[in-house]
């Protein structure tokens, strides 16, 4: 079983493309975070970042894609101590594709970096983008075979200087397939020791009931049906999902359901008798009393909520 295809396509991965930085050094950019994740890759020279709360900047070299799935504040810079700008301050230009480019620095060695952002169109992303590492980086040096990265980001950094037919909707394609990429290279090269659902996914046994709990959510699992389908004991499948995850695999089992339940009332003008049916809950009196016991109010009021969000950002707009 795919596994991570089978989360990804669960929770409907998005990407964007922001913006294409050229810069000399010396220079350092800070950006004040966004709702979604970021993520940067470097086309051509080096620098550091630094994320919120961190001390230690990471070195990023040509090749290397680091992604902030909370999409925390941080600063990149030529080197560090240094006093950044805010991307919101610095000179730029639009180009035919729809990708601002952005310039700053001084008279030295140039760095090209491309940014973007990505976000899991899903009432479950806040819960699983919090059990993915606050910095991800896979390196153009990583000693697994990191030739399908780099081949992205080549046809990535040709598309963005082109500005050709079609580029603005390849380019979005080219950020969805470097994510996934990311993706893929961190659970393969996951350090012992490491938690949450990438690290889960290394796992044969808790990646296969990560996959069924999200390919079925009104399946009304337990340990005994989500072990016997993942092929290995209860008490082994206990015990790891909850030390890579956090937490059982029922209480994350029904927790998914109540937030695709929440997905669907977002998403869709299905009657709460219906959502309740599709999300396995024979009584829409214990499907009302479950959805407000997590998410804080009753279905009915949930999708008030949006609409009068809705409407509200209409008439802003």
């Amino acid at each position: 079983m795919d596994s991570l295809s089978t989360i990804l396509d669960s929770v409907r991965l998005a990407s964007a493309a922001v913006s294409s930085g050229h810069f000399t050094s010396p220079w350092a950019v800070c950006t004040q975070g966004a709702p979604a994740g970021i993520f940067h890759a470097v086309l051509q020279g080096s620098a550091f970042i630094v994320a919120e709360g961190e001390t230690e900047p990471t070195l990023l070299n040509t090749g290397d894609v680091v992604v902030l799935p909370g999409g925390h504040s941080h600063t990149i810079a030529s080197a560090f101590p240094c006093e950044p700008v805010s991307v919101r301050d610095l000179r730029s230009t639009m180009g035919d594709s729809g990708l601002r480019r952005v310039f700053h620095g001084g008279p030295g060695e140039p760095t090209r970096i491309f940014c973007g952002t990505f976000h899991l169109d899903h009432d479950a992303e806040l819960s699983l983008l919090s059990l993915l590492p606050k910095l991800m980086v896979v390196s153009a040096r990583s000693p697994n075979d990191h030739e399908p990265t780099s081949a992205t980001l080549a046809l990535l950094d040709h598309e963005i200087s082109r500005d050709a037919p079609g580029s603005r909707a390849l380019i979005s394609r080219l950020c969805d397939i470097l994510f996934v990429q990311v993706l893929r290279e961190h659970v393969s090269r996951s350090p012992a020791g490491s938690r949450g659902w990438l690290a889960a996914l290394r796992d044969e046994h808790v990646g296969k009931a990560l996959a069924l709990i999200h390919e079925h959510p009104a399946e009304h699992w337990d340990v005994k049906l989500l072990a016997s389908r993942a092929g290995t004991s209860r008490s082994r499948l206990f015990a790891r999902f909850s030390e890579l995850v956090g937490e059982p695999p029922a209480r994350y089992a029904a927790r998914f359901r109540i937030l695709t339940a929440a997905d669907m009332l977002r998403r869709r003008k299905h009657s709460i008798a219906h959502v309740a049916e599709r999300v396995g809950y024979s009584s829409e009196d214990a499907f009302i009393k479950a959805f407000k016991r997590l998410i804080g109010h009753s279905p009915s009021e949930y999708r008030k909520k949006l609409t009068n969000r809705s409407t509200a950002s209409r008439l802003v707009v």
